[in-house]
């Protein structure tokens, strides 16, 4: 039985039921009492006194576990497995893992002892999460859940079923000239303002701070300093003049309520809460109010959940393509922290340099091992704007972390050129993400404590939600065989270079090779064949196609197809349809491709890691013939820089990666 999330040993539900049995007897005269009757309403006793203890639990669910709970904490929800904590004062909390034994925390416990982090970056150890906002000029700017709001005591913290919420106001409350009606009748403005007023310089004060229309009978606000703001807000305030007047004025007199530029106010709820023994930590973003005009750039959640300090042993466990490890305090602070985003780069936005070439991000998962436990966050929720970022100790704090980053309205600039000046214009995308972001925290102990444990977590996790079934093992197993037909490469004739495509496994070759693996008793061949029209592997667009000769043509590409169908050999020539690498075949990157933000056509470039900035292996030289510049050739370098250089022929034409289609 149970008695609000604590199991009751049957001895001792046990040997309560024999006392209350004994103490109704006692209580009972000789011969009587069936002893039958007297045990059954004892047990009818108990079970009526431990509904009612489990009804006055309910009442209040923040309860209190002696000798677990943490200091300052106090219990807000309990699983089979878990145990979760809060404290309502700085709303940081811990979970624990039962199995292991181990006590997770939202933020460090010992972060007052930080040698390294000052500041802002001191006080940030205490945040729950930490958002960026974008002025008018396109700066971003940075706040806090302690900083911001907690240490102002800006924030409302209530009990919901199997955790909490907090709704954060961050952002200081501060009011401006826009509290102060821009227009207001006489009437109102004597009634409202002056006549309470006792104090004559009051009265004084505020009357040179409007000027009278005598046509239309109103006061109009004049301009006025940031002091003078502050006293008529003073007197406003004496009077009682509030939100609801200034609302009714602005109406009265055909006003909308101003907003003070680049005044940044969020309120922000968030949910912490233990489902199926995991952690589950959930912010509605279409629940954000927002006060001015500065949007949310990014969220921060949870940025030091479980965080290592520099003591400790392990790692941690980033989705750099099929999964890379990060020793804790390896000392490389040199390096560019950790950072990428869920299911790659967003290609629309304008990228000028990379600090790093990390592999795609194919999973949204990430985690810690610490010791002998260790936990694994998904994303569940909001995974297609997210990013991961992990970082070690002795950068700008102590302790080594991963934590996930969610981008709500994404920002660019657009660059305008008029002769010889040159402007950059931040821009920002209207709506702003308004779905769900939610995040898992999986724990792990003993020997499931380390990166197989993790992985056998999200698959378990993955096999839950979607209804996955285990495959049977077959007797042939597939075989995948991948081949590249032709590419494009740069020769010369008798000192002219032109472009051609090479072979370098024509369909003659291909079948040669399966009938090879045949003899070999490969079966379930399925094929993948790269690089056979419109230019070899890095083709022209493909809305025409045209075979190329070099590997073979049209006529043994039929006979190549017939071969493996009597083979019954999967056939998967591939296509890339959202790459484009040149114009043709009916494609004009200006009319056709994808428009970034910034309205430039969006591009996809490698990147010079020794200089961070984007480079382009392919170069495209045209020779310029008249004027001044007679007799040099001019450099391109993907469309994103130009360049005169005297008697340059490069080595090969380039292309461009044009991302798509309209």
């Amino acid at each position: 039985m149970r008695i609000s999330g604590k199991r009751l040993a049957l001895p001792a539900a046990a040997a309560a039921l024999l006392l209350l049995a004994a103490a109704i007897w006692m209580t009972l005269p000789p011969g009587s009492a069936d002893p039958a009757a007297v045990i059954s309403e004892a047990e009818s006793r108990l079970n009526e006194s431990m509904a009612a203890m489990a009804s006055d639990k309910a009442k209040t669910p923040w309860t209190e576990e002696k000798g677990k709970v943490p200091p300052g904490m106090e219990k807000a929800a309990e699983s089979e497995q878990l145990t979760l904590y809060m404290n309502r004062n700085t709303t940081e909390f811990a979970v624990r893992h039962k199995p292991s034994g181990k006590l997770w925390y939202s933020n460090p416990p010992n972060r007052g002892e930080d040698t390294i982090a000052a500041g802002r970056n001191k006080k940030r150890l205490s945040a729950l999460f930490s958002l960026s906002y974008l002025t008018s000029s396109g700066q971003e700017q940075e706040l806090d859940s302690y900083s911001d709001s907690v240490e102002l005591g800006q924030f409302k913290t209530e009990a919901i079923e199997s955790g909490f919420r907090v709704t954060y106001t961050v952002g200081e409350i501060a009011r401006g000239i826009e509290s102060i009606p821009k227009l207001i009748s006489k009437e109102r403005f004597e009634e409202k303002i002056v006549k309470p007023l006792s104090d004559p310089k009051a009265v004084k004060d505020i009357k040179k701070r409007f000027k009278y229309d005598p046509e239309r009978e109103v006061f109009a606000r004049r301009e006025m300093s940031e002091l003078a703001v502050g006293t008529v807000l003073d007197i406003l305030d004496q009077v009682g003049y509030g939100e609801e007047d200034l609302a009714y004025d602005n109406a009265e007199n055909g006003l909308d309520n101003e907003i003070r530029p680049d005044h940044a106010q969020f309120a922000i709820p968030v949910e912490i809460r233990l489902e199926q023994d995991q952690l589950a930590v959930r912010v509605d973003a279409a629940a954000i109010k927002q006060t001015g005009t500065a949007p949310i750039h990014t969220i921060t959640l949870l940025e030091f959940f479980g965080a290592a300090d520099s003591s400790e042993s392990g790692y941690m466990l980033v989705p750099d393509g099929s999964g890379a490890l990060i020793r804790l305090n390896n000392g490389k602070t040199i390096e560019p922290a950790y950072h990428a985003s869920v299911y790659g780069e967003d290609r629309s936005i304008t990228a000028d340099e990379r600090l790093a070439d990390n592999e795609p991000v194919r999973l949204p998962v990430f985690g810690l091992k610490l010791g002998g436990a260790a936990w694994l966050g998904i994303i569940e929720k909001g995974d297609g704007i997210a990013s991961i970022k992990a970082d070690v100790s002795g950068r700008l704090n102590t302790y080594n972390y991963a934590s996930p980053v969610f981008t709500l309205t994404s920002k660019d600039r657009v660059v305008i050129i008029g002769g010889s000046v040159t402007s950059s214009n931040p821009v920002h995308q209207k709506k702003p993400y308004s779905g769900d972001i939610v995040v898992r925290y999986g724990f792990l102990g003993g020997e499931d404590a380390d990166y197989s444990g993790m992985a056998k977590l999200y698959r378990g996790y993955l096999a839950d939600k979607y209804d996955l079934r285990k495959l049977e093992a077959g007797k042939d197993v597939p075989f995948i065989l991948e081949l590249v037909g032709g590419a494009e490469t740069r020769k010369s004739l008798l000192g002219v270079p032109y472009d051609t495509i090479v072979p370098l496994t024509t369909y003659g070759q291909a079948k040669d090779l399966v009938e090879q693996l045949k003899e070999h008793r490969v079966n379930r061949i399925k094929l993948r064949y790269t690089g056979w029209f419109n230019g070899g592997v890095n083709h022209s667009s493909a809305s025409r196609i045209s075979l190329d000769q070099a590997v073979g043509g049209e006529k043994s590409f039929r006979r190549f197809e017939e071969f493996l169908r009597s083979q019954d050999i999967g056939f998967y020539p591939d296509a890339a349809f959202l790459n484009v690498y040149e114009n043709g075949s009916g494609f004009r990157s200006s009319r056709d491709a994808i428009k970034g933000m910034s309205q430039k056509t969006a591009r996809q470039f490698d990147v010079d890691m020794p200089t961070f900035f984007n480079v382009c292996g392919n170069v495209l030289s045209l020779p310029v013939v008249s004027g001044p510049a007679s007799g040099r050739y001019r450099r391109f370098c993907c469309g994103c820089q130009t360049a005169w250089h005297p008697r340059i022929i490069p080595s090969r034409p380039g292309r461009c990666t044009l991302l798509g289609f309209r």
